[in-house]
């Protein structure tokens, strides 16, 4: 399991993935960063990082007869939406664990079993460690 960004650079690396991506992510991260000015700041979590997930995993939904796409602000976790994309697509929970899998997430432990969510989604939440989570919606097979 990745404890560090470093760590996360280095096994996209191992996994033959292209590490320069998750350089470049980074690197994009620390230009954008803007001090907060809400009365309750978010903690940022810096998960530009786990971008370097994101070659595999689309490889893993595309697998799965999904599409994966990124959703969100990024600022406290990395939200993926994943869409039925073929005829044979497996089951939500199955693409949800084989993605868990391949980043090494963490169940959350209040929500091993997906939340239900508007218009169908289901939803998981596992973590990275070091603070930043995976925040999963899949939408749902047709009937």
């Amino acid at each position: 399991m990745a404890k560090t960004w470093g760590d996360v650079f280095n096994a996209a690396k191992r996994r033959g993935e292209d590490p320069s991506y998750a350089a470049f992510l980074a690197d994009e991260w620390e230009k954008r960063k803007k001090p907060m000015t809400e009365k309750q700041p978010i903690k940022e979590s810096r998960p530009f990082g786990a971008l370097a997930f994101l070659p595999g995993l689309v490889k893993v939904a595309q697998a799965h007869g999904y599409a994966l796409t990124v959703h969100g602000s990024l600022c406290r976790d990395f939200d993926f939406v994943a869409v039925p994309w073929t005829e044979d697509a497996r089951p939500a929970e199955e693409l949800a664990e084989a993605l868990r899998a391949r980043c090494g997430g963490i169940p959350d432990g209040k929500e091993v079993e997906p939340v239900a969510k508007p218009h169908g989604r289901l939803c998981w939440k596992f973590h990275l460690g070091g603070g930043p989570y995976v925040d999963l919606s899949v939408m749902p097979l047709k009937p």
